[in-house]
C-alpha cells in the first residue's frame, strides 16, 4: 500500500478528495499502526513512521471517507501510570467523525481487573475522549467568534509573541 508522510494536523483522519491523511497523538508511544479493514473485515496494517511533536502521521492516497479504521499502538504498559499500550487492542481514533458498529465491551475487557470492571473503565474513557473533543471544538469556534468580531469592529488581530 502506498503510503506518503501526510502531515501532523488536522487530528484525525481527513479526506482531501484525492486520499487520506491520519494523525493521532501520543506523548508515550513508541510505534503506532494504522488498521485499515475492507467490507469483509479482513483488517491490513500499515506502519505510521512520521512523528511530529507527538503526533504520528501518514498521508494514504486513494484512501476515501467512509474508510472503516482504527489503530494499533505500541509502548509501555503501566497502568497505575496511565499507560495502557497494547498492540493486541484495536483502538478507535478519539478524532473520529463517526464510529460505525458496536462495541463489545465483554471482548474489550483486560483481565487483570475483569470484565466489568474494565469495561467500565473503557466506557469512562471514551465518554471522557469524546467530551474533551467537544470542549476543544466549542474553544475553537469561541476563538474564530471572537477573531470574526474584531474584525467586524475594525479592530487588529492581537499579536502572537
Amino acid at each position: 500500500m502506498q503510503t506518503w508522510p501526510g502531515t501532523p494536523y488536522p487530528l484525525g483522519a481527513t479526506y482531501d478528495g484525492s486520499g487520506t491523511n491520519f494523525a493521532l497523538f501520543s506523548d508515550v508511544a513508541t510505534g503506532v499502526e494504522l488498521c485499515l479493514f475492507d467490507d469483509a473485515g479482513q483488517e491490513t496494517r500499515t506502519p505510521l513512521r512520521e512523528v511530529d511533536a507527538f503526533v504520528w502521521h501518514a498521508y494514504l492516497p486513494n484512501i476515501g471517507a467512509g474508510q472503516r479504521y482504527g489503530y494499533r499502538v505500541q509502548g509501555p504498559y503501566d497502568p497505575d501510570s496511565g499507560h495502557r499500550c497494547n498492540p493486541s487492542k484495536l483502538l478507535l481514533d478519539p478524532y473520529a467523525k463517526a464510529v460505525e458498529g458496536e462495541v463489545d465491551w465483554d471482548r474489550m475487557a483486560g483481565e487483570e481487573k475483569g470484565a466489568v470492571a474494565a469495561a467500565d473503565e473503557c466506557r469512562q474513557t471514551l465518554v471522557w475522549l469524546w467530551k474533551a473533543r467537544e470542549l476543544a471544538m466549542r474553544s475553537q469556534q469561541l476563538s474564530q467568534a471572537i477573531m470574526k468580531r474584531r474584525y467586524d469592529e475594525g479592530k487588529e488581530a492581537p499579536q502572537v509573541e
